[in-house]
């Protein structure tokens, strides 16, 4: 089975695919979900608003000490956001992305905690193992021990890009 971030868009509309396949196009090698959503992620952190403070990435040499000391497993996909930005600040809402070393393991390690907003609670990061939601998807809750009553806010790259881009609007 195919995982969400695996699938490569073909066309907007059923036509469009149909004159792109007849044309030769073969989209197969297009650039799937997961990794639009990333290269859009390091488009917003290149321009970050003021009010919005991201740390350099993690060196991926850590993320193997963070699994051997803490138990820690992320996703690729999680590791490459992580790679991007270190933790991340919204000062107007105080959300806050940690930092590598502040990423904590929950439901027995099928989640990472990667976060806390005021509002919202702790937010964490799936490993795909979790309550049948594919990987990296990014959800909040304010009960650690049933992280399940808590909510799905999406892809964890495209939420992050849309905070920042609320960011801008104030």
């Amino acid at each position: 089975m195919m995982a969400a971030d695996e699938v490569v868009p073909v066309a907007s509309t059923l036509a469009e695919a149909l004159d792109r396949l007849a044309s030769g196009t073969d989209p197969r090698g297009e650039p799937r979900l997961g990794a639009r959503a990333l290269a859009r992620l390091a488009r917003a952190l290149a321009e970050l608003p003021a009010g919005v403070e991201a740390r350099p990435g993690a060196d991926r040499a850590e993320f193997r000490g963070a699994r051997e000391k803490r138990g820690l497993h992320l996703t690729f996909a999680t590791g490459e956001v992580m790679a991007l930005a270190d933790g991340i600040y919204f000062t107007s809402t105080g959300r806050q992305i940690y930092p590598l070393a502040r990423v904590m393991p929950a439901a027995e390690g099928r989640l990472a905690v990667v976060g806390h907003d005021p509002a919202l609670g702790y937010l964490a990061v799936t490993r795909g193992d979790w309550q049948e939601l594919p990987a990296d998807r990014l959800i909040a809750f304010t009960d650690f021990e049933h992280p399940e009553s808590g909510q799905l806010l999406g892809r964890y790259a495209d939420v992050l890009v849309y905070w920042i881009k609320e960011a801008r609007k104030t």
